[in-house]
């Protein structure tokens, strides 16, 4: 390869790689939308106090993989359901954890913005301590699959109005995982209610 070559060759691969990092290395929620937040034993208070601030409204807990696609696929139905019922009471915690060996950070931008209805707010739980209170608190009910090591991941957990977290969650009225199948249920529930 001549050094001209080398060079265009070289340029190419810096140009692909800063459109990598500006499209799929940030880390950006969707417009109207609160920041991705990072989930700590301090910040565990402040997302207890939004879960309790937004009692009169159904609660929707999510933990997800941001590299797994079958949790990926689950977000783009929790946006449907959030689509069809729009004017719904409902406040949606989307919690990204890392589960797999490809979770080595926060989720993407474009990962986030699956999620994009403004009822959304996101989340990075590296510890998994929103996981822990979740598995602490459903009372050995059941998903019928989704734990790694333990941990669960690629859930929805729906809470209803006026369930309070006090020292621990409320026990969720659905639990289901995958996300991709709880979601339709979430849905039907959703249908029932108005």
């Amino acid at each position: 390869m001549t050094k001209r070559k080398w060079a265009v060759f070289v340029v190419i691969i810096l140009v692909f790689l800063a459109v990598f990092w500006l499209v799929a290395g940030r880390h950006q929620t969707p417009p109207g939308q609160p920041p991705l937040a990072d989930i700590n034993q301090q910040s565990l208070a402040q997302l207890r106090q939004e879960f309790n601030a937004s009692s009169d409204s159904e609660r929707v807990l999510l933990l997800l993989s941001p590299t797994c696609p079958v949790c990926v696929a689950g977000t783009s139905e929790v946006n449907a359901v959030l689509r069809r019922h729009p004017r719904s009471h409902v406040r949606v915690f989307a919690v990204w954890e890392p589960i797999l060996p490809t979770d080595w950070s926060r989720p993407t931008s474009v990962v986030l913005h699956r999620l994009s209805d403004t009822r959304i707010t996101q989340m990075w739980d590296k510890q998994h301590l929103v996981a822990d209170l979740v598995k602490n608190s459903t009372d050995g009910l059941d998903p019928g699959c989704c734990k790694h090591d333990g941990v669960l991941w690629d859930i929805i957990a729906v809470y209803p109005p006026g369930a309070q977290w006090t020292d621990s969650l409320p026990a969720p009225e659905l639990f289901a995982g995958p996300v991709v199948r709880g979601a339709p249920q979430w849905n039907t529930k959703l249908l029932q209610a108005n």
